[in-house]
């Protein structure tokens, strides 16, 4: 099932508006419901107020009504009624005798709807000598509501009115002092928006340069990293190269030591190759003083010698 669409007058109404005319059909609600309290009220006080009035008149009629009546004075009677009837709210009254026979004269305003009768017995030393009927009619007590209702409308109307205006100034002032500090923090709000704007703004940019630096930096801790590693790798390479060379030194110095050691053998070899080759001189320079010697020797000899002489030789 569809719910009923709202109607677009209330729709389109603000919502100070919608407050109100709601404050306005409950305060409507209140006086009539008021007003009808009032009326009810004032209604069952009059008809309270019309029977005691009906009440006194009939003991009234009846304590008149004994003299005229017991006197037979019935003109007199009609001159009480005329009277009496002069009050709207009174239809009619009507004297009997103990012979229920109609006394007085008979006076009718209107008996087709009477409201209700009161009827009272009018006794002379405790003997029935006669009977008196007041008729009453609403009618007037209708019509006094009736105009009180009217009344009573027009002025809940007029002040339904002034307190709709007055109530609109309330509420606006109401309205007003509630709204106009939402309406500055609104505002201030707003000024602290765009302030966080503009900063997240310059903050974006703030961030993209420092993005862009540090992507610099991270660009040139990269190439440093290269140049460490490659440092590190040439270190590695030049401390095994130092390694080598160190090994390669002390090779050196081992073959140093070696070669000087050979040399000092060398010289010393050399020194006793000098006196053997002295000795050995020696021992040539004597064996060819020998040969020449034998040769000489041979010569002397002649033929004889030859041979020794070439063994000499």
């Amino acid at each position: 099932m569809k719910l009923r669409e709202r109607s677009p007058w209330i729709s389109n109404m603000t919502l100070l508006r919608k407050i109100q005319l709601t404050i306005l059909i409950i305060a409507a609600f209140v006086i009539v419901g008021f007003v009808f309290y009032i009326a009810k009220n004032t209604y069952k006080e009059s008809e309270g107020a019309l029977l005691r009035k009906a009440e006194v008149l009939a003991l009234a009629m009846q304590a008149t009504g004994i003299g005229y009546i017991w006197n037979m004075d019935y003109e007199g009677l009609d001159v009480i009624v005329s009277t009496i009837l002069v009050d709207p709210e009174v239809v009619s009254i009507l004297f009997f005798d103990k012979n229920d026979d109609l006394v007085s004269k008979e006076v009718n305003k209107d008996l087709v709807n009477p409201a209700w009768a009161i009827e009272k017995e009018i006794l002379k030393d405790k003997k029935k000598i006669g009977r008196v009927i007041i008729y009453y009619s609403k009618e007037e007590l209708t019509k006094k509501i009736k105009h009180f209702l009217i009344t009573m409308v027009i002025i809940s109307v007029i002040f339904l009115v002034l307190f709709s205006i007055v109530l609109a100034q309330v509420i606006q002032w109401m309205f007003n002092k509630v709204t106009d500090p939402l309406i500055f923090t609104q505002q201030h709000l707003e000024s602290k928006s765009r302030m966080v704007m503009e900063s997240n703004e310059l903050l974006a940019v703030k961030v993209d340069q420092q993005l862009e630096a540090l992507t610099r930096m991270v660009a040139s801790i990269e190439e440093i990293t290269s140049t460490v590693k490659q440092t590190a790798s040439n270190s590695e390479n030049a401390t095994n190269l130092g390694k080598v060379v160190s090994q390669s030194a002390q090779n050196g110095i081992e073959i140093s030591k070696k070669v000087t050691e050979a040399m000092s053998e060398i010289t010393t070899s050399s020194g006793k190759i000098s006196a053997i080759v002295k000795i050995v001189e020696s021992i040539s320079f004597q064996t060819s003083i020998l040969a020449i010697n034998a040769a000489i020797e041979a010569a002397k000899v002649g033929e004889l010698g030859k041979g020794f002489g070439v063994v000499a030789v």
